[in-house]
């Protein structure tokens, strides 16, 4: 192996690790805060240091397909909702779980609505992971009035993005992609928030903070770490981040899963691992 990827391996891991503890984040602050409002200040403060860069950069902020990047923002903005509700109601790592569904949805989808190939050993990583979500959800305890119903659909909502994201870059750059995603996010979130604002306290504004910057960086990390190696290296390492969620769950709230759930993301991993090996391909962390 050489050092350009284990220093890409590397900086992966460190993005996967500020992603758990940004969910952990959430998952404290949606225990004080209307989820709204948290969702409002991570797309916001997102949105200011994203501004700043591209400023810097002397990045254009002009879009060209304007109607596919109000859709992907919009899907975005669904994604980070229902994911965020998961994290914050449910086991945080089954809910971290759920959300990095969307490679196998991804997969399903991805064919049918921009035409590329599925190969025939993805049926096989499907159905394990279709599997191991039916493990985690556990359809016997009233699947469709459960929370984690919310937590799959934050997965096809992050799929669909990618997809959309996929179709985006033929016309426009990835940093106008992000900072309409962030835009349309803030201002979708901003009517509910102030609805039922609540003032941070001193500390919940140092989270709130906290957990921008380490969304933030953590993408950046994670992009430059694709330069450094293939995808096919490199993506197996997203999972860190659920492994984190699941740690930072047992430790902070004593969310143990059950075995059920252990042995359902050991399924889902493991096909997601397979899916992204046989595609080639990086998937954007989505919704983080």
């Amino acid at each position: 192996m050489s050092q350009k990827t284990r220093y890409g391996i590397l900086l992966m891991i460190s993005a996967e690790l500020l992603f758990a503890c940004s969910w952990a984040m959430i998952k404290w602050l949606g225990g004080r805060l209307p989820v709204f409002e948290v969702v409002f200040f991570r797309a916001t403060l997102s949105l200011v240091v994203l501004t700043a860069i591209m400023l810097w950069r002397g990045s254009s902020f002009r879009g060209k397909n304007y109607k596919l990047l109000i859709v992907r923002g919009a899907l975005g903005f669904l994604g980070i909702a229902t994911s965020f509700t998961a994290m914050i109601k449910m086991n945080l790592g089954n809910a971290s779980m759920l959300l990095n569904t969307f490679p196998l949805f991804v997969a399903l989808l991805a064919p049918f609505m921009i035409g590329e190939r599925f190969k025939r050993v993805n049926f096989i990583f499907v159905a394990i992971a279709f599997a191991g979500i039916g493990l985690i959800m556990k359809p016997t305890h009233h699947i469709f009035h459960n929370v984690a119903l919310l937590g799959l659909l934050s997965g096809v909502f992050a799929a669909l993005s990618v997809i959309t994201v996929r179709r985006l870059t033929v016309t426009d750059t990835s940093s106008v992609i992000t900072f309409y995603f962030t835009l349309i996010t803030a201002i979708a979130a901003t009517p509910v928030a102030m609805g039922e604002f609540v003032m941070p306290t001193k500390l919940e504004w140092l989270l709130l903070v906290s957990m921008g910057s380490a969304v933030t960086i953590g993408q950046l990390l994670m992009t430059r770490a694709y330069s450094f190696a293939r995808a096919a290296t490199i993506s197996p390492f997203a999972y860190v981040s659920v492994l984190g969620a699941y740690i930072f769950g047992i430790i902070i709230w004593g969310d143990v899963p059950d075995m059920l759930s252990v042995a359902g993301g050991v399924m889902i991993v493991a096909a997601g691992i397979g899916i992204t090996l046989t595609e080639g391909r990086a998937e954007p962390e989505p919704l983080t």
